[in-house]
């Protein structure tokens, strides 16, 4: 499967935007804190 860089790009900005985050670790952290990962 390819997925060009632009896409990876792409949804890694629209999940910062809807979590609030500044990057990617800080998304992890609020996704974590609000029990969307395991």
């Amino acid at each position: 499967m390819f997925l060009p860089v632009s896409t990876v790009k792409s949804h890694l900005r629209n999940i910062n935007a809807k979590l609030g985050a500044q990057g990617r670790t800080e998304a992890v952290a609020i996704g974590r804190a609000r029990g969307l990962l395991d």
